[in-house]
């Protein structure tokens, strides 16, 4: 831990001290990322005391500011030991909530190293403080860690061809990307430190999310501002790829259900039954903002992806088992995040 790090956090642990004693504390790794930042909002929100570590990549949202008592963010590496132990000791980290990752496909083709590095390396690192901390508590359970959420994808299954059967979470893990066959290391790790040191690891594989925050190298963002202004859709090959999407505030309903109730040891699928060709998806926001049925004017073809998996199938009865049901559908979901893109565009 540098000594700027060190400073900031010495800055506000009097303010911290008195609410530490009266709130359960949480790490959420990559704070600052998409739907690691709404997670945060609502956690504040149901009354935790957060801790966002989070390295402020291209695509961070500034949520950067020690707004109030019950939020403090570090920034740093999940790769660093020392200020990983530090944060654990110092905040009595109660439970975790692990999103840091380089999400994007079509980078992991041309950096699969930098994947390597802050997906497997990274997640591996805070296993081991994790088991290195608990381990220093084993005498006073009250302060372990006793629950660590991680966040993976459903394009650790692989394609899904039609045909054949939804995944569930004991179906085989077949990752056809850099990407994805990082994030399906980083699970087998979580899943080896329970296996070997009773670590609470429950793994959560989930659907495309999109919504507010999102940055546009996704999809739905990438068309959205790109019909802002003036710009096309770019759509690789032939756009027949199929995408089932989830709406960001439906997912932060779906991980707090799994973290309140899901079982240690588990795999919680979150699934949506909307599907959408990417072509479809690109007639659908054409029409929207522009009230066109000229799609040629608004699309442009790419090359395609090194491999493009044709789409993913999950099925997520195990969660719907525990209470859960998207509250927010496509429709609506697509019509928040223009709006919230209309007002960054103002802004």
């Amino acid at each position: 831990m540098n000594k700027e790090q060190k400073k900031n956090t010495d800055e506000t642990d009097k303010k911290n001290n008195n609410l530490n004693n009266s709130k359960k504390s949480v790490l959420v790794t990559g704070g600052s990322g998409f739907i690691a930042s709404h997670l945060v909002d609502r956690l504040i929100k149901t009354g935790y005391f957060v801790v966002n570590i989070d390295k402020l990549d291209y695509c961070s949202y500034d949520n950067t500011k020690n707004i109030n008592n019950c939020y403090k963010f570090i920034h740093g590496n999940i790769s660093n030991k020392e200020l990983i132990s530090f944060i654990l000791n110092e905040y009595s980290i109660e439970s975790i909530f692990h999103l840091a990752a380089q999400t994007h496909v079509d980078n992991s083709f041309y950096n699969s190293i930098q994947f390597t590095y802050d997906n497997i390396i990274g997640t591996h690192n805070l296993l081991e403080c994790v088991r290195e901390y608990n381990q220093q508590q084993k005498e006073n359970s009250d302060k372990l860690v006793s629950k660590f959420v991680h966040m993976s994808t459903d394009e650790v299954y692989g394609e899904v061809k039609l045909g054949e059967s939804e995944c569930t979470e004991n179906s085989l893990l077949k990752p056809t990307n850099p990407y994805s066959a990082t994030k399906a290391s980083a699970e087998l790790l979580a899943s080896s430190y329970y296996h070997s040191f009773k670590l609470p690891i429950v793994v959560i594989r989930c659907n495309n999310v999109f919504g507010p925050r999102q940055y546009p190298e996704k999809v739905i963002p990438a068309f959205i501002y790109n019909l802002f202004n003036g710009d096309k859709c770019y759509i690789h090959g032939e756009g027949k790829t199929e995408r089932h999407f989830i709406y960001v505030e439906n997912v932060i309903d779906a991980i707090l259900t799994i973290y309140d109730k899901g079982n240690i040891n588990e795999i919680y699928n979150i699934a949506n039954t909307e599907c959408f060709k990417v072509i479809d998806l690109a007639k659908l926001l054409i029409k929207k903002l522009h009230n066109s049925d000229k799609f040629e004017d608004y699309i442009e073809y790419i090359p395609d992806r090194n491999f493009n998996d044709f789409r993913y199938l999950i099925n997520s009865e195990k969660l719907e088992k525990l209470g859960w049901t998207p509250k927010i559908n496509f429709e609506e979901g697509i019509k928040r995040t223009i709006q919230s893109l209309k007002n960054l565009k103002k802004n």
